[in-house]
């Protein structure tokens, strides 16, 4: 499944920081590596993912190449430790709160789905393909 998906914090409609910290003391295990750019690579049993934005995790991070179960259960987590919207291009906005939804901007607000595995979110994905 090849998606670019986006992870960010909203408040009252507006993009906000997300707590960094959180974010990356989900990832930084499986981080294998990373540059000045804030490209970093993820690797995870059976899959891995892309990572862009990696140093300034507070100001979102897009994921791209996403492979494998674990990986898109690991950035479920990362969104539920900062209540961050996951963001999958041409696809619904997904959100692990109901505290996330309310924040979210009206033209990402008008479809979106609660999940709280990588699976469900990946059924979303599917479903929009």
């Amino acid at each position: 499944m090849s998606f670019d998906v986006f992870l960010q914090a909203f408040s009252d409609g507006d993009a906000a920081r997300a707590d960094a910290d959180a974010v990356r003391g989900v990832l930084a295990p499986y981080v294998t590596e990373s540059g000045q750019s804030g490209f970093a690579r993820l690797v995870m049993p059976g899959g891995g993912a892309d990572l862009h934005g990696y140093n300034d995790l507070g100001s979102g991070l897009m994921v791209s190449h996403i492979s494998g179960d674990e990986t898109w259960d690991l950035l479920v987590r990362a969104a539920k430790t900062s209540d961050l919207a996951i963001i999958p291009v041409g696809c619904p906005t997904c959100v692990t709160s109901g505290s996330a939804a309310a924040n979210l901007p009206v033209d990402l607000a008008c479809d979106v789905r609660l999940v709280e595995t990588g699976a469900e979110l990946r059924s979303v994905l599917e479903e929009a393909e």
